[in-house]
């Protein structure tokens, strides 16, 4: 798997337990990266920009959308910022990790380590850092679809697909099954 992102460029937005195992890190970056960030890029973005992460220089054409930067939109004045993916899977892989964390797992199952000078937090504390780190994933990410659409004429951003409302990040949106047969229909090949 290519990682679009490095520890410390996480590390510049959170900060997690520096003594995180790297294969653990590389786990919390892949399943944001696949489960979070390419359904709000799309496939077609999602692979050049990973084709691109591996290039040199490291975002090449996506410095702007990766980095973040200050723009100013297409006949207008006015000047946007966006502080770019790198700042989105940040906050994405952190809800993963909050997930995750003080869970191991061991030959005997999972289990959750504690010790005589800690307790463990409630599962309503950690639901809410969770969710407050996807609303922060969320936030940043509207910046950042703002400034894919204000730049479609860029030539590589014309590979973004998803819709403008699509800023979930957070799996399918169901709307319907069954019913109207006129939508059934429209769907069909």
């Amino acid at each position: 798997m290519t990682a679009l992102i490095t520890k410390a460029q996480f590390d510049d937005f959170k900060l997690i337990t520096a003594n995180i195992a790297p294969g653990k890190f590389a786990s919390y970056l892949r399943e944001a990266q696949e489960f979070d960030l390419q359904p709000l890029l799309g496939v077609e973005l999602y692979i050049d920009l990973l084709d691109s992460a591996v290039n040199s220089p490291q975002y090449g054409d996506y410095e702007d959308l990766m980095l973040g930067s200050t723009y100013t939109r297409p006949n207008s004045d006015r000047k946007f910022k966006h502080e770019g993916v790198v700042a989105v899977l940040s906050y994405y892989i952190y809800s993963r990790y909050l997930m995750d964390a003080g869970v191991n797992s061991t030959p005997f199952g999972v289990v959750q380590k504690t010790n005589d000078f800690s307790q463990p937090t409630s599962d309503k504390t950690i639901a809410r850092k969770i969710s407050q780190a996807q609303s922060g994933g969320k936030a940043y990410w509207e910046g950042v679809q703002r400034y894919i659409i204000d730049n479609k004429t860029l030539t590589f951003l014309n590979l973004y697909r998803c819709a403008k409302t699509n800023t979930t990040g957070q799996g399918v949106n169901i709307t319907a099954v069954g019913g109207n047969s006129n939508n059934r229909t429209k769907y069909r090949s």
